[in-house]
């Protein structure tokens, strides 16, 4: 070897610390949720003819319509062959039905979403004498069917329901802070979005899929009907068209998902949140083109959890699911009239959460805290699971540096017979290994260069090191512990390794 010693600490150089992690702590108090008591005490939220104290008034005194256009046609709440109505009202939007056999469910689930944290269209019950300027605006610009309509409620004394617009710019998570956190992803929403299905009965979206949906020839096919009833934009999950008590929902699903993720000793995805939520999320979010999330959620930016990673996406998911049927369980546990029906019964849901469970209602919400405070720990052990993945893959990436296995010896000066003739005898490999960043310099045979670096200093491998620098340095650091207390120490050879020898702790 000819060169000067030229080793720099490739730790900092190559630290995966710098990749994009989240923080995963869990907060102490999250066990315990309740709704902002200015946005849930008011007369209109205590009688059901609105979700919120924030949207509880006629709207358009202050903004004038605009604009009214028919939304889809057919469906059980349809009246003159409309199902709803679109209105713009002076920039703001929104949707409007005359329909429905009891217009109070609605209201009362949307109630629950907002206990749960769920992003939901708020929704407020109107007729001609609580927001006269709805009908005195109504001009024969607008659908026949639309004014129609509101002259047969008018005369029979009904109310119609207004709702927020269900777009990217609806955001109410009404008793959460805004936080950059896992809790934002749109796995752990959608989670939250399925447990407030389970709860309430609504069968249009997740809960009424086969488990083997995608086994089916047309399996894909058969759900497209489920595909308009959640509004998904790069960030946020927004239920939309929620009712209560809607036949065909599949709540043996609900309970065996329970009782898996009850039974769950390490992080995993449960069978129903790999087999339908997921492939039903990746479906909606991409209108039926890919019910793989893996593709359906490639293109989010990073860092993210919106990315899909798994297991973590899915373990998001199952958090959020936990997370809100705790909430759930512990207004139940008080008697919340959100977790009651417009009649007064006990959400269909949660009989099938006790069965699950196997306990009392009055025993539901320790456990469900359990549950929620394991599938935590889960989250927590499948990011720090998916960080070395990545950490890894970084590594391969890295073309400028080689990991070298280092094999160590100690120095002899030369016999009386052959002075100048050192001799080196080998005393084991190192334990440790030595990253080190390759000189890719190189310089024409016979220049100035070339002969002041006594050869090309062009290096590729642990051997091109070794040849081409003074290894006493590398020697005295790292040949101690095979070679004792030897004095003279030297690197008889570096031989390559696997990139991630050289970050082992």
């Amino acid at each position: 070897p000819t060169m000067a010693p030229s080793f720099v600490n490739l730790f900092a150089l190559a630290s995966v610390s710098a990749l994009p992690k989240v923080s995963l702590a869990l907060r102490e108090d999250s066990s315990r949720f309740t709704v902002r008591e200015s946005s849930a005490d008011c007369e209109c939220v205590r009688q059901l003819t609105c979700s919120s104290c924030f949207f509880a008034a006629c709207p358009f005194a202050a903004q004038p319509l605009n604009a009214v256009a028919a939304l889809g046609q057919g469906g059980t709440d349809q009246v003159h062959g409309v199902a709803a109505y679109y209105i713009r009202a002076q920039g703001a939007e929104f949707a409007l039905k005359f329909g429905g056999s009891d217009q109070r469910r609605p209201v009362r689930a949307a109630q629950l979403a907002n206990a749960l944290g769920v992003t939901t269209p708020q929704q407020v019950l109107l007729n001609s004498t609580s927001c006269p300027e709805l009908w005195e605006q109504a001009d024969e610009s607008m659908p026949d069917e639309f004014l129609l309509s509101l002259k047969e409620w008018k005369e029979n004394g009904k109310s119609v329901v207004l709702q927020e617009w269900a777009n990217a710019d609806l955001k109410h998570r009404e008793g959460t802070e805004s936080e950059n956190d896992f809790t934002a992803s749109i796995w752990y929403q959608v989670g939250s979005v399925a447990a407030l299905d389970w709860l309430i009965g609504k069968g249009d979206l997740f809960n009424d899929v086969g488990i083997n949906f995608l086994d089916k020839p047309y399996g894909v096919e058969e759900t497209s009907a489920n595909w308009g009833n959640l509004v998904v934009s790069r960030d946020d999950c927004i239920a939309i068209d929620l009712d209560i008590g809607m036949p065909l929902v599949k709540y043996e699903y609900f309970e065996e998902v329970l009782k898996e993720l009850k039974a769950m000793d390490t992080p995993s995805p449960a069978t129903w949140v790999n087999r339908v939520l997921l492939p039903m999320f990746s479906l909606i979010g991409t209108r039926g083109r890919k019910e793989n999330p893996a593709y359906a959620f490639q293109q989010r930016s990073e860092p993210s959890f919106n990315s899909y990673k798994a297991p973590v996406s899915q373990i998001l998911a199952q958090l959020g699911m936990a997370t809100a049927l705790q909430r759930a369980v512990v207004l139940l546990e008080d008697s919340s009239p959100v977790t009651q029906t417009p009649n007064g019964d006990v959400l269909p849901g949660f009989e099938h959460v006790t069965a699950a469970f196997g306990l009392e209602p009055s025993q539901l919400a320790k456990a469900a805290e359990e549950l929620q405070s394991i599938i935590s720990k889960h989250l927590v052990v499948a990011q720090e699971e998916q960080s070395l993945i990545v950490e890894r893959q970084e590594r391969r990436k890295m073309t400028n540096v080689r990991c070298c296995k280092v094999s160590c010896g100690t120095k002899h000066s030369g016999s009386w017979k052959n002075f100048w003739k050192d001799t080196f005898e080998s005393c084991g490999t190192s334990p440790r290994f030595t990253l080190q960043k390759l000189d890719r310099r190189s310089f024409k045979k016979g220049s100035l260069m070339y002969n002041h670096h006594g050869g090309d200093p062009y290096e590729d491998s642990c051997d091109d090191i070794f040849e081409k620098r003074d290894m006493s340095e590398l020697g005295e650091e790292l040949c101690q512990d095979p070679c004792g207390g030897a004095a003279e120490l030297e690197v008889l050879a570096l031989q390559p390794a696997d990139i991630d020898r050289c970050f082992d702790k």
